[in-house]
């Protein structure tokens, strides 16, 4: 039995071994810089602080295994709408299949590229719900509208923020959250301020640590495989 198990042990370390050699030959040392930061990431969330104030509350950080949030903004953007979705207690729309990642809650979505079970495949700048919405949420998705996309459309992000509005009833809400840094045109909108009803940001620190802060403070960010600034949206209509 326990030969079979340290076979076991082997051919398991085996695996892993050859799984970083492909990535590593794939991507060389910048593939060494994701799992630093992934790990050193890991380890700190045991000894740090395991909350953050949004809006003078306080919220626990999300730790989930899919896509590392201990280590990216995720960390706050899936409690804060969580928060958010617990006060409004109504039936939302998502632009970009990411909440259904981490938690069960039944809703719309809305995603161009994402083929998967109960997304609706269609365009953030284009689409048409059947019925107006009470609310309608974004996390970290609108920054790739325009750019990540060919043709690329710098204006595209205009014209989604624009339809998110259409689609909204009055009265109804929209609340989004974005990296700054990514999204030069969609920066601008921000910076200008006149498509939403109230803008908040947050400036990650070491050790993907999180505080809220203002425009000024974020404003200069870069984008480097996650978010340094993060901005929370708000448009009521």
């Amino acid at each position: 039995m326990v030969k079979m198990g340290m076979i076991c042990l082997r051919r398991g370390f085996g695996s892993i071994v050859k799984k970083f050699n492909r990535r590593f030959k794939k991507e060389g040392f910048f593939y060494l810089v994701v799992l630093w930061r992934v790990f050193v990431n890991y380890i700190v969330r045991f000894f740090r602080n395991d909350t953050f104030v949004f809006q003078n509350k306080r919220y626990k950080y999300f730790y989930d295994a899919y896509n590392h949030t201990w280590a990216n903004e995720r960390a706050i953007e899936i409690p804060i709408i969580l928060g958010e979705l617990r006060k409004s207690k109504v039936q939302f729309l998502e632009i970009g299949n990411v909440l259904g990642h981490y938690v069960d809650i039944p809703h719309e979505v809305i995603d161009k590229y994402d083929v998967s079970p109960g997304v609706i495949n269609d365009d953030a700048a284009t689409f048409q719900s059947k019925n107006k919405n009470s609310l309608i949420i974004s996390i970290s998705t609108l920054e790739h509208v325009g750019i990540d996309e060919e043709p690329k459309e710098q204006d595209k992000i205009n014209l989604a923020i624009q339809n998110i509005i259409r689609n909204l009833k009055e009265g109804g809400k929209s609340i989004i959250t974005v990296p700054i840094g990514y999204n030069c045109c969609l920066d601008k909108l921000i910076e200008e301020g006149k498509l939403f009803s109230h803008r908040l940001f947050f400036k990650r620190r070491l050790f993907n640590v999180w505080k809220q802060c203002d425009w000024e403070d974020v404003k200069a960010s870069k984008f480097s495989e996650d978010a340094r600034g993060l901005a929370i949206l708000y448009i009521e209509k």
